[in-house]
């Protein structure tokens, strides 16, 4: 951002379109090559659905949904610090608060991980793990 500017949420949107564009082929090169990846986003159902699922079928992907209550999810929004062409402030004071709009995306093997306290994440990993061998999403 500080080489593009990002002066208004238009343009930081259109850096984060063209930063998924990156994301998007980044995980095709990687997974064209028979490596595995672990890719970390706030996926927004319509705009991430196809290739999410596009993706998720060339492997045996899990998608770990993080959930936490409205309250706590805005206010770990309001207190990260990040770079200011994000537009964090105009962002969150602009958010209806709707979170099923960053649900998995229908096909995709899921796991809902409730991240209002900790996680146990080697708990989690063994989670993934025996998931991944499983033939069916959800």
């Amino acid at each position: 951002m500080d080489v593009l500017g990002a002066p208004d949420i238009e343009s930081s949107r259109r850096i984060g379109r063209a930063t998924y564009a990156v994301l998007w082929a980044m995980a095709d090169a990687i997974v064209s090559s028979g490596s595995g990846l672990v890719l970390e986003s706030n996926f927004h159902r319509e705009l991430s659905a196809d290739a999410l699922r596009a993706l998720a079928s060339r492997g045996r992907a899990t998608f770990v949904h993080c959930v936490a209550p409205v309250d706590v999810i805005k206010e770990r929004y309001r207190s990260r610090v990040r770079h200011p062409g994000h537009k964090d402030a105009e962002t969150l004071a602009a958010w209806d608060g709707d979170v099923t709009v960053f649900e998995p995306p229908v096909g995709i093997r899921a796991l809902h991980v409730d991240t209002t306290s900790d996680v146990d994440v080697r708990a989690l990993v063994k989670e993934i793990r025996e998931r991944s061998r499983s033939s069916s999403p959800g």
